[in-house]
C-alpha cells in the first residue's frame, strides 16, 4: 500500500507565503485555468517576485491557492426557486427528477461557470465527486434541455447582484 504524498496537510514550500521567502532562482511549474481549458506555465523567482521566462509577472496566490467558493447558498436557493422545488433538495439523498435536475445544473454552474474544484461542489451537494462529475458530463451532452433554466438562473443571478 502506497502512503499519500501529503498526510495530513501540504508543506511549508507548497504555500505562496512561506517564510522565509523561496530562494531566487526557484523554478515552479504552474497551471492556470479549470476543465478542459488550462495553461501551463513556468515561474521563475527573482527578486521577491514570480516571473515567467518571459518577463511576466504572476501572482502566486492566483496559481498556487484554490479560488474563494461562492455562495452556495444563494445558487441553490435560485435554482430551486427556478425549479419551485423545496428548499434542500439540491443536497437530500433522494427528491425526484426535478430535484436531480436541479442538481446537474447546479454542479454545471459552480464547475463551468465559477470554476470551482469537485471535491468543493460534492461536498456542497453531499455526493462523491466523480458523481459531479457524471451530473457535468450529462448536462454538457444535453446542454439544449438544461440551456433555458441555466439562462434564467444566470439572469437571476445577476440582477440579484447589481441589485444589491
Amino acid at each position: 500500500m502506497t502512503r499519500p504524498y501529503f498526510r495530513r496537510r501540504p508543506p511549508t514550500w507548497f504555500s505562496a507565503k512561506v517564510d522565509p521567502p523561496p530562494a531566487d532562482g526557484l523554478r515552479v511549474l504552474g497551471c492556470i485555468g479549470r476543465g478542459r481549458h488550462y495553461t501551463v506555465f513556468e515561474a521563475i523567482h527573482q527578486n521577491g517576485r514570480w516571473l515567467t521566462p518571459d518577463g511576466r509577472e504572476v501572482e502566486p496566490e492566483y496559481w498556487m491557492h484554490r479560488p474563494e467558493p461562492p455562495k452556495w447558498n444563494a445558487l441553490k436557493d435560485r435554482i430551486e426557486a427556478e425549479l419551485g422545488i423545496k428548499p434542500g433538495a439540491i443536497e437530500a439523498y433522494r427528491n425526484g427528477r426535478k430535484a436531480d435536475i436541479a442538481r446537474k445544473v447546479f454542479c454545471w454552474m459552480a464547475y463551468m461557470r465559477h470554476g470551482q474544484h469537485l471535491i468543493d461542489i460534492a461536498r456542497a451537494c453531499q455526493r462523491h465527486h466523480t458523481t459531479i462529475l457524471h451530473h457535468i458530463r450529462h448536462v454538457e451532452q444535453h446542454f439544449d434541455a438544461f440551456a433555458a433554466l441555466i439562462d434564467r438562473v444566470q439572469a437571476a443571478m445577476e440582477a440579484d447582484a447589481n441589485s444589491q
